[in-house]
């Protein structure tokens, strides 16, 4: 094989082998939808005495507020020091029940509980081509509660926007509940 062959072979490799690199280098520079991002009212628990972050035992179920059946359960555990309360995208309200002592020693045959229904107005929002929208909100006003077991709910952030799952502990609350 002659000499200048073989030059254009080569010229020929590096000429796409570069446009390739180039080409992936553009597609690795596109955001990714990630599923971990979600919008959610961000809940953080107080103490009453001391106004110091408390950890509860409870069990946190959704329902739909046009009386429908369905129901979610979104939280089985004890410690909690934080929830994420996802919203409703086909209504301004959001209904929630928290059941407590489920998880303690010798615990009752009866628990507490306490409902609350969060009222808000939606709005879409643009993330981008591959998420696509969201329905944000701002929460309208004081959640309405039964004050079973909690002392008082405090709105910190009325503006509920997308949170990432995989934070661990979120700082932007939207809501303090005292106990």
């Amino acid at each position: 094989m002659r000499l200048s062959n073989i030059l254009k072979i080569r010229l020929f490799v590096l000429k796409h082998t570069f446009l390739v690199s180039i080409t992936l280098l553009c597609f690795s520079c596109e955001e990714f939808c990630e599923e971990s991002d979600r919008v959610a009212i961000v809940v953080n628990f107080y103490s009453t005495e001391d106004g110091k972050l408390l950890s509860k035992n409870l069990v946190v179920k959704a329902f739909r507020t046009d009386n429908s059946l369905h129901d979610s359960i979104l939280y089985v555990r004890a410690g909690y020091q934080q929830v994420l309360l996802p919203l409703d995208p086909n209504s301004d309200k959001m209904k929630f029940l928290f059941e407590y002592n489920i998880f303690s020693e010798g615990a009752p045959e009866e628990y507490s509980t306490d409902t609350i229904v969060f009222h808000y107005s939606r709005h879409n929002a643009f993330i981008s081509a591959e998420c696509g929208c969201v329905t944000m909100g701002i929460l309208d006003g004081l959640p309405e509660s039964t004050k079973n077991e909690i002392q008082k709910i405090e709105v910190v952030r009325p503006k509920i926007k997308t949170v990432s799952y995989r934070q661990g502990v979120i700082n932007e609350e939207n809501i303090k509940i005292y106990y």
